[in-house]
C-alpha cells in the first residue's frame, strides 16, 4: 500500500479518529503507521479509564503485540499519534478549547468509530452514545476548516429488518426523529424509556441495530453539507492476512466461540453447514475504511448523497467469510477448527491451536 493511490492520499494528511482504542480504531492507527508512512498526525480522542490516564493509555495501546512491526522497524512513527482527551458522552465531546482548535484548525479526515456495540445495551445509553455521540462528531466537523473527508462507521444489520438490503439510506418513520428522540434523554426517565424500548424496536433485534439505523437517519437528514462516507461492515473477525494471519485480541462475538472449540470446551455445535457465516477479516474492513477516506473526497463533487459501502461475505464472494464445512480434532494434543474457502482450499486459524 505504500505507493498506492491511497497512501499517496494519506501522505501530508491529519486525522482525527474516535475509538482509537477499541479492536477496529487500534487496527486503523496500526495499517495508517505502517502503511501510509507520509502521513501527518492521526489525532486520537481517548479518554480516562479504569485509573489511567489517555497518555497512559496510549502507551500500554503501543506496547500490544499489534504494533510489533511498527515499534521495531519504525519506532519514529509512533509519535505521529497524538493523544486529545475527550468523550463522545461529554459536552462537545468533552474538548477543552486547545484540543477543539488543534482538531478543528489541522484535521483534513474525520474517522468516526466510537460506539457502543453491546446488543443488550439500555436505549438511552445506546441513543446517548452512538446517535448523541454522532451528533457532535458533526457538529465539530461543521468547525474543522480544511475537511475533506468524514467517514463514520455504522453497521451492516442497521437495516436488518428487510429483507435485502442495497446500499442506499432507507428512511424511518416520523417516531424516530432523532433530534426529539434525543431531546427524551433529557425528562424521561430510565424506566419510561426501558418500558418504550419493544416499541421502538419493531422488527429489529436489539439497539445497537436500532440506534445505528437512526444513527443514519441523522447524517442523511442534518449532515449532507459534509464530506461524508458511511462503511457499513458485517461481524469483525480475526485478521485474514494483516498484522498476521488469524491474529485477534478480543472474544467478542465469534471469537469466543472458536477458542470454545480450540480448546475443546465446546465438541458439539449446532448449525447449517449451507450457510455461510457473515464475518469479515479485521483487515478487510480498515483497508476499507481507508479507501472509503481516500474515495469520498474523489466522488463528492459528483454525488447528491453520501455513498454507502458495506463489506461483508456473501454467496457470491465467500472468501474469505467462513463457510462451515468440518469441525475436525487433528490429534488428542492439537485441536483446531478447520474452516473451507470457496476455493475449496482448507486453512486453520493459528489463533486456536495449542500445542
Amino acid at each position: 500500500m505504500d505507493d498506492s493511490q491511497v497512501s499517496q492520499f494519506y501522505a501530508g494528511k491529519n486525522i482525527f479518529l474516535t475509538g482509537g482504542t477499541g479492536f477496529l480504531g487500534k487496527c486503523i492507527i496500526e495499517k495508517i503507521l505502517r502503511s501510509c508512512p507520509d502521513v501527518g498526525t492521526i489525532y486520537m480522542m481517548c479518554r480516562a479509564k479504569r485509573g489511567k490516564s489517555p497518555e497512559e493509555r496510549m502507551t500500554d495501546l503501543f506496547g500490544q503485540l499489534l504494533f510489533d512491526f511498527v515499534r521495531t522497524n519504525h519506532p519514529e512513527r509512533l509519535a505521529k499519534v497524538v493523544p486529545v482527551i475527550g468523550d463522545v458522552l461529554d459536552l462537545k465531546l468533552g474538548l477543552s478549547a486547545e484540543h477543539e482548535a488543534l482538531v478543528t484548525e489541522n484535521a483534513n479526515v474525520i474517522i468516526h468509530s466510537a460506539a457502543t456495540i453491546r446488543f443488550d445495551e439500555h436505549i438511552k445509553d445506546a441513543l446517548r452514545l452512538n446517535v448523541g455521540g454522532t451528533m457532535k462528531m458533526v457538529a465539530l466537523a461543521r468547525k474543522t476548516k480544511n475537511l475533506i473527508s468524514f467517514v463514520h462507521v455504522s453497521t451492516a444489520y442497521a437495516n436488518c429488518n428487510l429483507l435485502n438490503i442495497e446500499e442506499v439510506y432507507y428512511p424511518m418513520g416520523k417516531e424516530y426523529d432523532p433530534i426529539k428522540l434525543m431531546d427524551l434523554l433529557d425528562w424521561m426517565d430510565e424506566d419510561c424509556l426501558l418500558a418504550m424500548t419493544e416499541t421502538l424496536l419493531r422488527d429489529r433485534p436489539n439497539t445497537y441495530c436500532l440506534t445505528k439505523a437512526i444513527t443514519e437517519a441523522y447524517l442523511f437528514q442534518h449532515a449532507m453539507d459534509l464530506p461524508l462516507g458511511i462503511f457499513r461492515p458485517s461481524i469483525i473477525g480475526a485478521a485474514w492476512n494483516e498484522p498476521a494471519p488469524g491474529w485477534i485480541d478480543n472474544l467478542n462475538g465469534p471469537s469466543g466461540l472458536f477458542i470454545a472449540i480450540g480448546k475443546g470446551v465446546m465438541r458439539i455445535l449446532e448449525g447449517d453447514v449451507n450457510k455461510v457465516a457473515d464475518i469479515i477479516p479485521i483487515d478487510y474492513c480498515v483497508n476499507m475504511l481507508l479507501c472509503i477516506g481516500w474515495y469520498t473526497t474523489i466522488v463528492k463533487t459528483k454525488v447528491d448523497v453520501p455513498l454507502i459501502y458495506t463489506v461483508r461475505p456473501g454467496p457470491r464472494n465467500p472468501t474469505p467469510g467462513y463457510n462451515w464445512e468440518l469441525l475436525c480434532w487433528t490429534s488428542s494434543r492439537t485441536k483446531c477448527l478447520t474452516m473451507r474457502s470457496s476455493g475449496d482450499r482448507m486453512s486453520t486459524s493459528p489463533l486456536i491451536r495449542r500445542s
